[in-house]
């Protein structure tokens, strides 16, 4: 999976979002707010980590079992592949 340049990342006082911009701008409008949680896969992306590489991050950041740490993973990246934040490879 890849990152869509068309969403920008940034940090806001104590927000992480991602702003659609060009083309994504105009079929989502808003930002998205990423948690702590978010803020880590989605840095994790940025570095081509493969799902099952950014779960076992997961697990060695948080105190996640393997099970959660993947379904954290799974759901999230639905949710970016969903908004168009990310694209598959």
């Amino acid at each position: 999976m890849k990152l869509n340049s068309d969403y920008l990342y940034t940090e806001l006082a104590d927000d992480s979002v991602l702003v659609p911009t060009g083309d994504a701008a105009k079929s989502f409008h808003g930002i998205i707010r990423l948690n702590e949680t978010g803020k880590f896969i989605y840095r994790c992306i940025s570095e081509n980590l493969t799902k099952t590489q950014i779960a076992a991050r997961l697990t060695q950041e948080y105190d996640v079992s393997e099970d959660a740490a993947e379904k954290a993973a799974g759901d999230f990246i639905a949710e970016l592949l969903d908004a168009g934040v990310v694209e598959e490879d």
